[in-house]
C-alpha cells in the first residue's frame, strides 16, 4: 500500500508479524490510593490517578509503550524515495542523532505526528485485528435481525470477561485455525473471523432469547 508524505517522500507501508505485536508488554503503574469518606460516614480506599507520582509513572508508560510498538511497525514501513528521504533525515540527525535504519528513522522524525499516526493505522490495519477491520467486515456479512444491523440490537453484558488476545485467540480455534495459521493471515482476514464469530454469538442469542 503506497502512501505519499505531504513533503512528497513516497512510502511502501506493508504488515508486520502480529506476533511480535502481541510480545510488547510494559506492566501499566498501578495509581495509589486514598482513604475517602462517603455517605454514612463509610472509609473507603480509592484510586488516587492525580497523584503527580503516578501522572509521571503512566505518562513515562505511555512513551515507552509508543517508542516500542513504534519499533516494531517501521519494520513494515519501506522508504521508496532514499535520496529525498536520506537528505531530510541529514539534516534532522543533526538534533535527534544518528539513525541507524532510514525506515525507522524516517517514520520517527522525518514525518508528521498526523503522518505518523495514519501509517501506524495503516501498518496495524494490515497485520492484525483492527476497529476498522471488523468495521468493514461486519458491513460486509449484513446481519441483520428485524430489518436493522445486528450490531444495533442490546445484548445483555456477561459477568465475564475475556480480553482482547483471549476473543481473538477464540475466534481462530472456532475457525479451525491453529494460532500460528490465523497470525500469518492479513489483518483484514484476522478481523473478518472475529467479526464472524462476534455476529454468530449475537445471533444466537436473539434467536434463543425470543
Amino acid at each position: 500500500m503506497r502512501y505519499t508524505t505531504r513533503a512528497g517522500v513516497r512510502l511502501e507501508v506493508g504488515r508486520v508479524d502480529r506476533r511480535r505485536l502481541d510480545e510488547i508488554y510494559i506492566p501499566e503503574p498501578v495509581p495509589p490510593t486514598r482513604t475517602t469518606e462517603s455517605w454514612g460516614g463509610v472509609k473507603e480506599e480509592i484510586p488516587d490517578l492525580t497523584a503527580p507520582g503516578y501522572r509521571v509513572q503512566l505518562l513515562d508508560y505511555h512513551l515507552r509503550l509508543a517508542r516500542e510498538l513504534l519499533d516494531v511497525l517501521a519494520a513494515g514501513v519501506t522508504v521508496l524515495d532514499v535520496d529525498v528521504a536520506q537528505q531530510k533525515m541529514t539534516a534532522l540527525e543533526t538534533v535527534v542523532g544518528k539513525q541507524a535504519n532510514l525506515n525507522s528513522g524516517f517514520l520517527r522524525y522525518g514525518v508528521t505526528d498526523a503522518e505518523r499516526a495514519e501509517i501506524v493505522e495503516l501498518v496495524l490495519y494490515q497485520s492484525t485485528v483492527t476497529q476498522r477491520g471488523m468495521e468493514e467486515a461486519t458491513a460486509r456479512f449484513a446481519y441483520r435481525w428485524r430489518g436493522k444491523a445486528l450490531q444495533t440490537w442490546y445484548i445483555p453484558l456477561s459477568h465475564g470477561e475475556r480480553g482482547r488476545l483471549a476473543v481473538e485467540w477464540r475466534a481462530a480455534q472456532r475457525s479451525g485455525l491453529t494460532w500460528s495459521q490465523f497470525c500469518d493471515m492479513s489483518g483484514q482476514e484476522q478481523s473478518q473471523h472475529v467479526a464472524f464469530w462476534m455476529l454468530e454469538d449475537r445471533l444466537s442469542y436473539l434467536l434463543q432469547a425470543n
